[in-house]
């Protein structure tokens, strides 16, 4: 497979011939240090869907290496029975992973620190992030940030306002360091972040897909950007709740007495305090039109080859489980996207929560509905009763396989 290099280039297959040697006679170490020097030479390499399958596979690797440490993920993933044989990774291989199991079976490398640079991280939020007791990765990113160098911004987007609106908010983190640190704790002075790794979840990856190609002249900052449930290809799921409220007011004037019923239908376990802070920036029909299968064609119509043109590495985590592991007010809803698009996180479909771009490449697909592969256990009270939001994916175990693969590629650090 060839692919366009920078600057209108064909990649010839002799740029990755060498690699693909490597692969063939299983020299992964040796594998790992080429596909570096050729990153750095030419990040086009990317694009090539060898490469696209080994970044995969390393990375189901590096999340189960990580797994296999929590106890909590183990005790999981651990099926009560006699004579249970299965080894930690098979375990949680078979419970975590939704596609590419079998690669519980990989004997890969262990992984190498290829910079000591602390790495700038810009984490764009998901909807109704303000609406809810919790933000990604809470406990997570703090320790992840530790381990790996990462100095974490949390973006100020609203929860509830369009993704080219919240392109100020992203500026300003990328740009000035404006925002929270890993903890969600404001930070007092910013810091200019220098490179970045632009991370976002759920809309909030719809929000730095949007910031991408509106901002085209920050892409020499950007080191790589993660899709992480990311809205990237819209929802059936969003489009039939804007069909419903596109035609209302959606005011928080005079009318907002009007609205607040409509809000708690839709969103049962926000809480309205929350969501309605910064009133004046409140929009929830462009929230909603920008998570609609329409508009993201149209964007992508419009913006995708002049954000692939830019070279920026994209890596895409998307959560596939069936309508019995989901909360119970949002099975119907999983079991509706299921029969339009099949696998699905509850919210997403796994083929809308991924960029095709030449650029982009899938780490992985694993188990864990649309909440729990970036929130933690949901308090008692924001249940409805549901036994399914104890979110017990191993979270830190992803996102520090995600940080370690990224440093291993010369992308991070």
């Amino acid at each position: 497979m060839t692919g366009r290099a920078s600057g209108g280039r064909r990649m010839p297959n002799a740029a990755i011939a060498d690699l693909m040697e490597l692969e063939r006679v299983r020299d992964h170490d040796q594998f790992i240090v080429v596909l570096r020097e050729r990153l750095a030479a030419d990040r086009r390499v990317l694009t090539n869907a060898r490469v696209k399958q080994w970044l995969g596979r390393r990375w189901r690797d590096l999340f189960l290496v990580e797994a296999i440490t929590d106890e909590k993920a183990l005790a999981v993933a651990s099926v009560r029975r006699r004579n249970d044989a299965r080894s930690d990774r098979q375990k949680i291989a078979e419970r975590f992973l939704a596609h590419d199991i079998e690669d519980w079976r990989l004997e890969l490398p262990a992984a190498r620190r290829a910079g000591r640079k602390k790495q700038s991280v810009v984490y764009s939020p998901s909807f109704v992030h303000s609406g809810i007791p919790l933000i990604g990765f809470a406990d997570e990113f703090p320790v992840v940030a530790q381990r790996h160098s990462l100095s974490v911004v949390r973006a100020d987007s609203h929860g509830i306002r369009g993704a080219g609106a919240n392109a100020v908010n992203l500026l300003d983190a990328a740009v000035r360091g404006i925002g929270s640190d890993a903890a969600g704790v404001p930070i007092a002075k910013p810091r200019k972040p220098g490179d970045v790794v632009l991370f976002g979840y759920s809309k909030g990856a719809t929000d730095a897909y949007v910031f991408q190609g509106l901002h085209l002249d920050v892409a020499p900052q950007l080191r790589a950007v993660v899709n992480w449930a990311g809205c990237i290809g819209g929802t059936p799921f969003v489009d039939d709740l804007y069909r419903v409220l596109a035609p209302l007011p959606m005011t928080l004037g005079p009318g907002r007495a009007a609205i607040l019923p409509i809000l708690k239908a839709a969103l049962p376990l926000a809480n309205l305090d929350g969501l309605l802070e910064r009133r004046d920036e409140f929009d929830l029909k462009a929230a909603l039109l920008d998570l609609t299968t329409a508009e993201r064609k149209r964007f992508a119509a419009e913006y995708a080859e002049a954000i692939d043109d830019t070279d920026v590495p994209v890596f895409n985590v998307a959560g596939a489980v069936s309508p019995l592991e989901v909360p119970h007010f949002q099975a119907q809803a999983a079991i509706s996207l299921g029969r339009k698009c099949g696998a699905n996180d509850m919210q997403l479909a796994v083929e809308h929560a991924q960029s095709h771009q030449p650029m982009s490449t899938t780490l992985g697909v694993v188990r864990a509905h649309h909440w729990d592969i970036a929130l933690g256990p949901f308090p008692r009270s924001h249940r409805l009763g549901s036994s399914k939001l104890d979110n017990k994916f191993p979270r830190q175990a992803a996102l520090a396989a995600t940080f370690v693969l990224l440093n291993e590629l010369g992308l991070s650090g």
